[in-house]
């Protein structure tokens, strides 16, 4: 059976990166990490990888750091053929859709169109485009007999558009992550993984945090999300060995991602006690 590998997402250590990218990227390397995903949020100013710099001189350091850019998060998607073409000199070939909210099924069908074209873009340059999840997509939108998840699965094409799952937010959003995965097949190749809290099951399905009417928006989703019901990968609830089967029995899964969004100790201490965390478990190239 094919293993996939670990990665490491960014945002772990968004503070230090922000600061000193250079410096936190060594901090990763020291820690273990050899695959990293990156956000480049602001592409108006910044064609690259968020780091304002040529891709010969990012490659330079990312060889002589031993890490390799894997995956990255954009947003905005305006010149994406300009935006591809450096993630190839690069040698990153996925490139990730991360988050939209959904008032009615017209928005989900228009976003369904956009991620085809996005995709058939990215596919131009030997790219994979991906789609991201969250807990709101798992839920109905009013009047609507399937979840938005299942709307947008439905109108896009599996071969443009793969799936990025994050098992965490599946869960939170009444999925079985492992089953998902396994329904979803080859149309999954990179997996996000957080870590569930103890004793905050009571918290774990979010819908029912969502006030009946309310339409959900980025302020509804910051107002529930518990920031305490994060913690290390490997020391929570979630059973992530279940979760590394699920996901390498498609052979297609490529990535195991490590994304955890808040963090009471310090940053590199958290990504040191993930990458010490995930040591118990057996299916992923660390």
């Amino acid at each position: 059976m094919a293993m996939a590998k670990l990665g490491i997402q960014t945002c772990n250590v968004q503070n230090h990166m922000r600061e000193d990218p250079i410096g936190t990227f060594r901090e990763l390397a020291a820690a273990g990490y050899r695959y990293v995903e990156v956000s480049n949020f602001d592409t108006e100013h910044d064609k690259g990888a968020g780091f304002h710099m040529p891709a010969s001189e990012l490659n330079k350091f990312l060889d002589d750091v031993g890490i390799r850019i894997i995956s990255i998060m954009f947003d905005p998607f305006d010149h994406l053929d300009e935006l591809c073409e450096y993630q190839c000199e690069i040698g990153n070939h996925n490139v990730v859709f991360s988050r939209d909210f959904y008032q009615n099924r017209d928005e989900v069908l228009r976003r369904a169109e956009w991620l085809n074209q996005t995709g058939a873009t990215c596919a131009k340059h030997g790219i994979q485009f991906h789609y991201h999840n969250h807990f709101h997509e798992f839920m109905k939108l009013p009047g609507e007999e399937k979840t938005i998840w299942e709307m947008l699965l439905e109108n896009t094409d599996p071969d443009l558009v793969k799936i990025e799952i994050d098992t965490f937010w599946a869960m939170r959003g009444g999925v079985d992550p492992a089953e998902e995965i396994r329904r979803l097949g080859k149309r999954v190749s990179m997996i996000h993984q957080k870590d569930y809290t103890k004793g905050h099951g009571h918290e774990i399905y979010l819908p029912a945090r969502v006030i009946p009417g309310e339409v959900m928006c980025r302020a509804v989703y910051d107002r529930i999300e518990n920031k305490d019901t994060f913690c290390e990968i490997g020391w929570g609830i979630m059973d992530i060995q279940r979760i590394i089967d699920a996901g390498n029995e498609s052979g297609a899964l490529e990535y195991f991602i490590l994304e955890q969004d808040w963090t009471k100790l310090g940053e590199f201490e958290s990504i040191r006690r993930c990458y010490q965390g995930m040591q118990q478990f057996h299916g992923i190239e660390l």
